[in-house]
């Protein structure tokens, strides 16, 4: 017998389905046309090139949620309400960072933050409760999305106090805004930001600055003996804060998102190289500034480089981490 959390997601899937069929079919025809203009010899094509690349990560977008739904997920929609299932999902993916390369999770910090920025905290459910009933959920530091939910419905009959768990989730989140800008934006935008790093207009961009670049990174850099040098995640995060990046533009959690996306996946610790270096400024620059609604990537990254090259005139020797 299909619940009525399965039939809900096979009209959602149906939907992708189409929505994909016909991003892909118009990708086609887009760089069909894009190739005879490009041999006819009109070279100019900035709208189809920003064109391709919005509608590839729509694309991937429904790709991605053609999955099969989880028997665990199904067992929750029965339990909290499929409408209050796809809010607190949301909320989950826009606050949770990646563990091990995989799984999103929510750390206790993240958690702090997640519960000021809503507006969720009251006198029935103070900062101390909150860190209380995280550690009862979980033990190892770290929650998913299913213990995120039991979170969440603590919380609900903490501040609503109603008849049942769905009226008080319901009541919870009916007051909550939920940030436009937040982690899970740094993974969505990820593959455009990588598409702007290797254009000559960036290039040329970090050419002129590479000296400012490369002084910053060797003064922040380990200076363990290995070749060639790296930088550590603390330390990208202390240079933040010195050229005031850090909180000015971005945060500590957004920080290391988009330091653990450029990092090679086979490095063991939380270390980038200089070539990584640069594609974490870059990003960080993009991500950053369009938060104050610059979305030309090359002027983003020109107001960061001037905002780093500002702010390190009087940097103080500091000794780096061990």
């Amino acid at each position: 017998m299909q619940t009525p959390y399965l039939a809900k997601q096979a009209e959602e899937l149906n939907k992708l389905k189409n929505e994909l069929n016909g991003l892909n079919d118009l990708r086609v025809d887009l760089e069909r046309t894009t190739l005879q203009r490009t041999q006819s010899g009109n070279l100019s094509r900035p709208d189809s090139r920003q064109t391709t690349l919005t509608m590839g990560s729509r694309a991937n977008t429904c790709a991605g949620n053609l999955a099969t739904p989880d028997p665990e997920v199904d067992r929750i929609v029965l339990r909290i309400g499929f409408q209050n299932f796809k809010i607190l999902k949301e909320i989950f993916l826009k606050y949770s960072s990646f563990s091990d390369w995989s799984q999103n999770c929510i750390t206790i910090t993240q958690f702090r933050i997640l519960v000021t920025e809503l507006n969720l905290l009251s006198k029935h459910f103070t900062i101390k409760k909150a860190n209380l009933i995280f550690h009862q959920v979980c033990l190892k530091g770290k929650v998913d999305l299913f213990k995120f939910i039991n979170l969440m419905v603590e919380i609900s009959e903490l501040n609503v106090q109603g008849k049942s768990i769905q009226s008080n989730l319901e009541a919870l989140l009916s007051n909550i805004t939920i940030p436009g800008h937040r982690l899970d934006y740094i993974d969505i935008n990820f593959s455009n930001w990588k598409q702007a790093f290797e254009s000559v207009e960036i290039e040329e961009i970090l050419r002129k600055n590479r000296k400012l670049l490369q002084f910053l990174f060797i003064r922040y850099s380990t200076q363990e003996l290995i070749s060639p040098k790296m930088i550590k995640l603390a330390n990208m995060v202390q240079l933040g804060i010195d050229v005031k990046f850090i909180p000015g533009l971005v945060t500590n959690l957004e920080t290391a998102r988009i330091f653990r996306l450029v990092m090679s996946v086979d490095t063991v610790a939380d270390r980038i190289s200089y070539l990584e270096f640069e594609q974490c400024i870059t990003y960080i620059g993009i991500y950053g500034f369009y938060k104050e609604r610059i979305t030309n990537e090359c002027e983003a990254l020109e107001k960061m480089l001037q905002l780093m090259m500002v702010n390190s005139k009087n940097l103080k020797i500091k000794k780096s981490s061990k």
